[in-house]
């Protein structure tokens, strides 16, 4: 009764193992390739998240000089034809190297020393993935004769199990699959090796590259900064000038001109019926006029008011100087720190210049 339970249950477990063997798709999972490829897996993810940081990182970067030059650009218009509207040329033309020239300049390095490579280095890892599954032939032809020696040995158990004989044919068939089975798994052991030592080699390998791809990122980012900062340290001339503005305003140009000027020209273009629009402009046009003929009437309303607005300019005079020395308090700091920055990227000059003499990364 035992004997007839135990092979029974392995008749069902054998079925059952030739019903799921025609309804999936490739070899049985092999544990060790398993590994193997879930460690190329987790690389190539990895590789492929560099390079998508390192596409991002340069779009940013030549994203955030473009902004600040339209920034530039847009504030400068401001100025009109006010004094600080002199240095509008130099500040463009700095601003544009910052944001044209040097992105031009360094894009071939950043390209080909890092963004190309990683997605070559990405390339080859999915190929390595792909030769993963070219053993399933030999997988499948191993996992073939693993079936075919389990179904005889469950023939010769029922053989067994009611008495009867193996035959001399039964044991020469038996031991045939024994041999086919010993072949098909020395075949498969061996292409197994070989692709398990390419495993080896890429997993080792990896390290090395991302020696060489983080030399190439820390030589681009001191190239990138000291590039910018050398062009950023000239724009110290423009910022003296905006503080000294600062400190002590300039003798503006008066907008009332210019404004009268383009009211004349409307009224020039439109209708001449129009008799109350006439009689304003010669009112505005009147008011110096009118001012001067108040000043030497020599009126005592006019006295208080002047008095008044002496002691309000005094006030305000008073709350600028109050500003404009915190300013100056806030600009020694920063010049300072600028000193402090300048004798820092001194020290770094020597190391720079290996960026372009640097080698490539190796992508084998």
């Amino acid at each position: 009764m035992c004997i007839r339970d135990r092979y029974q249950r392995r008749v069902r477990g054998a079925l059952v193992a030739m019903v799921f063997g025609f309804l999936k798709s490739g070899p049985r999972p092999d544990p060790i390739m398993q590994a193997a490829v879930s460690k190329v897996d987790k690389l190539l993810d990895q590789v492929n998240s560099a390079s998508d940081h390192a596409r991002l990182m340069w779009q940013g970067m030549t994203q955030a000089s473009q902004g600040q030059k339209y920034l530039v650009e847009t504030m400068t218009t401001m100025w009109g034809d006010q004094p600080e509207a002199d240095m509008s040329p130099k500040v463009h033309t700095l601003y544009e190297k910052l944001a044209d020239e040097i992105p031009k300049q360094m894009n071939q390095t950043v390209t080909n020393l890092l963004i190309q490579p990683l997605n070559d280095w990405a390339v080859q890892l999915a190929e390595l993935k792909g030769k993963t599954r070219t053993i399933d032939k030999e997988k499948e032809q191993l996992d073939h004769y693993n079936d075919k020696l389990e179904e005889l040995r469950l023939e010769g158990e029922k053989m067994r199990s009611k008495g009867k004989p193996r035959s001399q044919k039964d044991i020469d068939k038996f031991q045939r699959n024994v041999d086919k089975h010993r072949e098909a798994e020395k075949v498969y052991h061996k292409v197994r090796e070989e692709v398990l030592n390419c495993v080896e080699e890429a997993l080792l390998e990896s390290h090395e590259k991302v020696n060489a791809y983080m030399k190439t990122i820390l030589h681009f980012s001191q190239a990138y900064h000291t590039k910018t900062y050398e062009v950023a340290s000239k724009l110290d001339e423009p910022l003296r000038l905006v503080e000294s503005y600062i400190t002590k305003p300039p003798v503006r140009r008066s907008h009332k001109a210019e404004i009268l000027k383009g009211v004349e020209e409307v009224k020039d273009d439109g209708d001449d019926s129009d008799g109350a629009d006439k009689e304003h402009l010669k009112q505005d046009s009147g008011v110096v006029a009118v001012d001067t003929k108040v000043e030497k009437s020599g009126d005592k309303l006019k006295e208080r008011s002047a008095k008044v607005k002496a002691i309000e300019q005094t006030r305000r005079r008073q709350e600028e100087q109050a500003k404009i020395k915190a300013i100056e308090e806030k600009n020694k700091q920063q010049q300072e720190q600028i000193l402090a920055m300048q004798q820092q990227m001194a020290q770094k000059q020597q190391m720079i210049c290996l960026l372009y003499t640097s080698p490539s990364p190796r992508d084998s």
